[in-house]
């Protein structure tokens, strides 16, 4: 759900150093480390610790599609 929301998002801005940063799940953790998906990944990864990377972009975005319902994408 969060991928929806913005985050791992590569949006089209003039920012040549835009990370894409990281929300991992089980297919993710199998093919970077090459090991199965354990309880304590899920735990770490709800309250964005682990593996999570974002970038402040899709930190503002997240909360902006929440209130407005729409995928919204920022713009220069």
């Amino acid at each position: 759900m969060v991928q929806y929301l913005g985050y791992g998002e590569k949006f089209d801005l003039p920012i040549p150093s835009q990370r894409f940063g990281t929300m991992p799940n089980p297919k993710w953790l199998k093919k970077k480390y090459n090991r199965e998906w354990q309880g304590y990944d899920s735990a770490n990864t709800s309250i964005g610790q682990g593996y999570v990377l974002v970038n402040p972009m899709q930190l503002a975005v997240m909360p902006a599609r929440l209130a407005s319902g729409k995928l919204l994408k920022p713009a220069c």
